[in-house]
C-alpha cells in the first residue's frame, strides 16, 4: 500500500468517526428535547380531558377537546389575581435583589480591601446551603416580626434564597470587565 491510500483510509476513518459523533450528538439532544418536552405536552392534552378521563385511560390525545376544566378555572378561582401576584411579587424580589447584589458585587470585584476575598468565600460557601434547611429559621423570624401573611413578606424571603448565587456570578462577571472602563467613567 502506498502513502497516498493509507491517508486516504485516515481521512475516512476520521470523517466517519466525526460523523458519528455528531449523530451521537443529535440523538442525545433529540432525546432530551423529547424528555423535557413530553411532561408539557402531557399536561396541555390532559387540560382538555375531565378527571375521569385522565385516571381511566393512558392516551396523549384526548377523545373528546373539551374546555370545561379552563372554564372552572376562570369561573371557581381568580387565577388572573394570581398571576398578577406573581408577577408583582416576583418584580418587588428581583428589584430588592439588585439593590442588594449589585454594590456588594462592585465592591468586592473591584475594591481592594483585606476582607474581600474572605466575603466572597462567605458568599460562595452560601450557595451549598440548601434553603429548606432555612425555612423552620426564617418562619420563626417573620412570626417575631408579625410580617406572616403579607404579601410581599415574601420577596424577602426570596431575595435572601437567591443573593449568594446573585453575588457570585455578579462578582465573577464585574470581574471580567477591564479596569480602564473605570477609570474612563471618573475622567468623564
Amino acid at each position: 500500500m502506498t502513502t497516498p491510500t493509507l491517508a486516504r483510509r485516515g481521512m475516512r476513518a476520521d470523517k466517519l468517526s466525526s460523523t458519528l459523533a455528531l449523530v451521537c450528538k443529535y440523538a442525545v439532544l433529540i432525546l432530551a428535547s423529547a424528555a423535557t418536552l413530553f411532561p408539557l405536552l402531557w399536561t396541555i392534552c390532559n387540560s382538555f380531558r375531565s378527571t375521569e378521563q385522565i385516571m381511566t385511560s393512558f392516551v396523549l390525545i384526548p377523545e373528546q377537546f373539551k374546555l370545561d376544566n379552563y372554564k372552572t378555572l376562570f369561573e371557581v378561582t381568580d387565577i388572573l389575581r394570581a398571576f398578577r401576584n406573581s408577577v408583582s411579587v416576583t418584580a418587588v424580589s428581583l428589584l430588592l435583589l439588585c439593590a442588594l447584589v449589585l454594590p456588594v458585587s462592585f465592591a468586592i470585584s473591584r475594591y481592594k480591601f483585606r476582607m474581600a476575598s474572605k466575603i466572597y468565600g462567605l458568599f460562595s460557601f452560601a450557595i451549598m446551603v440548601p434553603a429548606i434547611s432555612l425555612l423552620p429559621m426564617l418562619y420563626r423570624q417573620f412570626s417575631e416580626m408579625h410580617l406572616l401573611g403579607y404579601k410581599y413578606s415574601i420577596t424577602f424571603a426570596y431575595a435572601i434564597d437567591q443573593l449568594p448565587i446573585s453575588v457570585f456570578l455578579v462578582v465573577a462577571f464585574m470581574r471580567t470587565i477591564p479596569m480602564e472602563i473605570d477609570e474612563a467613567a471618573v475622567i468623564d
